[in-house]
């Protein structure tokens, strides 16, 4: 093995991790590589194993050792008492990310894998410094890279796959990921937005919540979004960023878990779902995918998730003339409604064409209000000073990591398109709720 500062330690980690089995040799199939906004090293393994007769070793139930394993290390160094506030507070979010990521593994990956009949890569050991100054976590897991593909941006048929299997992941936790009794609230400033629930994923999933945001990203939203309507020739679009602004406030409160009205309506969402966290399983025909990177994944409403995917991930020719009501919206409700009745869920009829307790609906609303929710983060965030020539210069190099909004004004114009739509609809609820 190359590279890695703890190599040592890696290789202790190895050594007997498998009953029976001891590591003979471990080569580098892929170089070190960082990754994500907390650095993170990454490395794939290709390891020959030895039969051993006795010692003691992890009961990790696994027949024979895999061939190739998938290294992540991260580290955390000490920050001096100069660090600025605003660093120190990423850092603790970063650290509470892979604890995040640590729950989600051990209480709510095998019932995906079992009962979802999703693929998630399995992680046969994982440690952390719990209590230690130098925060540091290291995971080692079975590689994706046989798993199948990746792809930039999705067709509609990889949007359906992968609406598949967030149907039966949502169905399967729906009403049954906690109750947060004790913190709900009208208000979500009266609570610990940072908070876990008995299990120790975050209360409140996603990174994009108003609540864990800076006050000064929502104030640039309104300049952001008339500069990217002069940039792009967009004049039509010109106004709606002060619209935003007005319901921002409003739409998080309603998507919020805290939120009274979202009482039993909860579910496990994965909140970065995009091309780069989704394997296509099979050679020609896929026929499921394979889900990665769980660091935000926690309690929220599933319809969060689906328009994530929506704009990160959907090709131009999947956006052209998109109509996510017939395309996205009631195919992946139809698949939700029939996960939760196939897992043995109580209903009023069988087979129902929507629950009682989540009618379609408000699902459809929960969307629209995601949709919002997301344009408010992602504008004063992820596109200030954007322009067509940047644009272009990423489409010629694409880079599965960077969103398709980031590289494709169809896309992006989609998203404004979507943003005009749906802002009626809200802000009269909001008139109507005062």
């Amino acid at each position: 093995m190359a590279s890695f500062e703890n190599n040592h330690t890696i290789e202790l980690a190895l050594l007997n991790m498998f009953p029976g089995f001891t590591l003979a040799c471990a080569a580098d199939v892929m170089l070190e590589q960082k990754m994500g906004f907390s650095g993170a090293f990454v490395q794939e393994l290709k390891c020959s194993w030895k039969r051993t007769e006795s010692g003691e070793v992890d009961p990790v139930p696994i027949a024979s050792p895999p061939e190739r394993l998938f290294v992540k290390v991260i580290s955390f160094p000490e920050l001096p008492p100069s660090t600025p506030e605003s660093t120190r507070l990423k850092t603790i979010r970063n650290i509470q990310t892979y604890r995040n990521e640590i729950a989600f593994l051990e209480h709510y990956a095998p019932d995906i894998r079992t009962k979802a009949g999703v693929i998630i890569p399995m992680c046969y050991k994982w440690t952390c410094s719990d209590g230690c100054s130098n925060e540091s976590f290291m995971f080692i897991s079975e590689s994706v890279s046989g798993y199948g593909k990746q792809l930039a941006e999705f067709s509609l048929e990889d949007i359906a796959l992968t609406l598949e299997a967030l149907a039966r992941v949502h169905a399967l936790f729906f009403n049954s990921v906690g109750h947060l009794d004790d913190v709900y609230s009208d208000e979500t400033g009266s609570v610990d937005v940072h908070s876990s629930n008995e299990r120790g994923v975050w209360c409140l999933g996603s990174h994009l919540a108003l609540s864990k945001r800076a006050s000064s990203e929502l104030e640039k939203l309104p300049a952001v979004w008339d500069a990217l309507c002069a940039s792009f020739g967009w004049n039509e679009f010109a106004g709606l960023g002060t619209r935003l602004f007005d319901v921002a406030t409003y739409v998080a409160g309603q998507l919020s878990t805290f939120a009274k009205v979202n009482k039993g309506k909860l579910t496990l969402t994965h909140n970065d779902i995009k091309a780069a966290n989704v394997f296509f399983v099979g050679d020609d025909d896929c026929n499921s995918v394979c889900l990665i990177d769980f660091q935000w994944t926690g309690l929220g409403l599933a319809a969060t998730d689906i328009f994530y995917l929506v704009a990160t991930s959907c090709s131009d020719d999947c956006i052209r003339g998109l109509s996510a009501e017939e395309v996205i919206l009631k195919p992946y409700y139809q698949r939700f409604v029939g996960a939760y009745v196939a897992y043995d869920n109580p209903v009023d009829k069988n087979p129902p064409e929507e629950l009682e307790m989540y009618r379609y609906s408000e699902f459809r609303r929960h969307y629209m209000m995601a949709a919002l929710d997301y344009m408010r983060w992602l504008v004063p965030y992820r596109l200030d000073n954007e322009t067509p020539t940047k644009y272009a210069a990423r489409r010629e190099k694409v880079d599965i990591n960077v969103p398709t909004y980031k590289r494709s004004e169809v896309v992006l114009r989609y998203l404004f398109t979507v943003t005009q739509e749906y802002l009626p609809e809200i802000e009269l609820e909001m008139q109507i709720q005062k």
